[in-house]
């Protein structure tokens, strides 16, 4: 509560602190922005947190990084573990850096981080930042930024991109996935598979404009043996119990996470 608090000071400041000691977070954290409301969903409301106990040395993928606030979360809950690492924009993927050169290492894990986008393929993509000023990190690949409200500030530039397959060879225990619509191609019928991996948590985006690769997401995991739950844990019963709630709220976007029933046991 205290760290919480210490970010809503700081936003209502007159003027910006871009480093700002967290207690939650046990370190100093480079600031771009406002990033209160996101260290609430991470550290507060933990819409990121496993269902089930996680291994120890688990492997953890931090996808779609941004500012790393979910590695450092992840950091705190595995022993002797890997951390996997991935954020597209470099502007981000500076405060990142920043960010986990200041991490603890008390609970002996390894983290490997990678400025490139995770896409179904390799090679390069057309990016969109955010070119108004540093402290902004807001992008995108995959979403169309014709209906935000300040899309005339961003730019278009060019990328690396690479499947998750080759950096991560094993299991893994947890998968974060965050990337702004490039999940539809990331989530791929050999990586929804409860023994490639354990649990992950997906935010979903612009689910009506990719409606067939949603369901095909979700089908696939709910016959493969994932159970799978909203962000405050609550069970989602089945393929159309989920739909009824999407009808009856009018979703776009949503954080579903999947667990491996046998973790359930």
């Amino acid at each position: 509560m205290f760290s919480r608090l210490l970010f809503a000071v700081a936003r209502r400041l007159p003027f910006k602190i871009e480093k700002l000691y967290v207690p939650a977070m046990g370190q100093v954290i480079n600031r771009p922005g406002d990033s209160s409301s996101v260290f609430g969903e991470i550290f507060v409301s933990q819409i990121y947190q496993p269902i089930a106990p996680l291994p120890h040395g688990a492997t953890a993928v931090d996808l779609g990084s941004n500012v790393g606030y979910f590695t450092i979360f992840i950091n705190q809950r595995i022993k002797d573990g890997k951390i996997f690492v991935f954020e597209a924009s470099p502007k981000a993927f500076a405060h990142l850096e920043n960010n986990i050169s200041r991490i603890s290492r008390k609970n002996g894990n390894t983290i490997d981080i990678h400025n490139v986008a995770i896409c179904d393929y390799s090679g390069e993509i057309d990016f969109m930042v955010d070119n108004t000023h540093d402290s902004n990190v807001a992008a995108a690949a995959y979403r169309d930024i014709s209906t935000f409200q300040d899309a005339d500030h961003f730019v278009s530039i060019r990328i690396p991109c690479e499947t998750i397959g080759h950096y991560v060879k094993g299991r893994i225990d947890f998968l974060k996935c965050d990337i702004e619509g490039a999940e539809y191609g990331v989530l791929t019928d050999e990586l929804l598979n409860p023994a490639k991996v354990g649990q992950f948590v997906v935010e979903f985006h612009d689910i009506d404009e990719h409606r067939s690769e949603f369901d095909h997401i979700i089908e696939t995991s709910l016959n493969r043996g994932y159970a799978i739950y909203d962000k405050k844990n609550e069970p989602v019963i089945s393929f159309d119990d989920l739909h009824r709630v999407r009808k009856e709220l009018g979703l776009h976007s949503t954080i579903l996470k999947f667990c491996a029933k046998s973790l359930l046991n």
